[in-house]
């Protein structure tokens, strides 16, 4: 990453006058339903407890939940089953994980803690268990996690409205360089970086102001995108609680209000298709992983539902 920090507000205007300019001309946006084809869960009460974040492994397909309680972290194989190991002492643990990612090939375990306002980095040892090697500060509230690489991957700050860049030292994970991609934002959380064009979605959740927001960054950090009530875009009254981004570039959209999961192309173009439209109760999280398998977090019966989408 190199270049200056952006604000969200240097390319709003220029978006929208682009809008204003194109609409004439613009084809209408295209929606219609694309169905996914629910094929496995895992979980439920007792085996989950409220889980937030989820992550998958693209190297072994294994995933990784963050939740409430004493197992704060859940790790599953692909099919499901538990991975065998121990969690980190208990002075080691997060105080409250909001969200994981899985970086170093599946070595590294990345998690943000609301409790102290930390980026915690967890090391997969011999048998499978768990070592904190790293706690960096100096936050305001690090929310939203995604990996764009092995070493690197994207954070978002609700409290201080930025989009940061972390690369991690590798093998072990003991120190990590940040870079300021924007700042400006209001409120962000959920963040998906395509690793095949290396566009980063950010969803920010203005409260009061407005609903959701989908605004996506490209690979120099420059807007080029924003999805929001304002105008006629897809993402128009989405309660968006969840994000990922499959193996085109295009965004996956979870909506916790309506507990459906929609479809957005990719920046370049004008479409949008509902995926899921019932058998959700409260979608928070969703990860994307080979084979067209849509991965998703269901906090209202504390399950992860796996999908096929073709």
């Amino acid at each position: 990453w190199s270049g200056p920090v952006s604000r969200a507000a240097d390319c709003l205007p220029l978006l929208q006058l682009a809008e204003l300019l194109s609409s004439a001309a613009a084809e209408p946006l295209s929606t219609g339903t694309w169905p996914a084809e629910l094929s496995s869960v895992f979980g439920g009460w007792g085996e989950l407890l409220n889980p937030r974040g989820l992550a998958v492994c693209c190297h072994s397909g294994a995933l990784a939940v963050v939740q409430d309680g004493e197992q704060w972290l859940r790790l599953l194989e692909w099919g499901g089953r538990p991975l065998p190991g121990l969690g980190p002492s208990a002075d080691e643990r997060p105080v409250y994980p909001l969200d994981v990612a899985v970086a170093g090939g599946g070595q590294l375990l990345v998690v943000t803690d609301a409790g102290d306002r930390s980026v915690k980095v967890f090391a997969r040892r011999p048998g499978g268990r768990l070592e904190l090697v790293l706690t960096e500060g100096g936050f305001g509230l690090p929310w939203g996690l995604d990996c764009g690489s092995a070493e690197r991957l994207a954070l978002t700050d609700w409290a201080q409205g930025s989009l940061l860049l972390l690369d991690l030292q590798l093998p072990g994970g003991a120190s990590l360089r940040r870079d300021s991609v924007c700042h400006g934002l209001c409120h962000p959380r959920e963040v998906a970086v395509s690793r095949r064009d290396g566009c980063i979605h950010v969803v920010e959740h203005p409260g009061s102001r407005g609903g959701r927001r989908l605004k996506t960054f490209n690979s120099r950090g420059h807007l080029v995108r924003q999805l929001d009530g304002l105008g006629r875009s897809p993402g128009a009254g989405l309660g968006i609680s969840g994000i990922a981004v499959d193996g085109q570039g295009n965004v996956l959209l979870a909506d916790g209000d309506s507990g459906t999961v929609v479809w957005v192309s990719g920046p370049d173009n004008r479409q949008c298709r509902t995926l899921i439209e019932r058998g959700l109760v409260r979608p928070v999280a969703l990860a994307w992983a080979a084979d067209h398998t849509l991965m998703v977090l269901d906090a209202g019966d504390h399950t992860l539902k796996v999908y096929t989408v073709r």
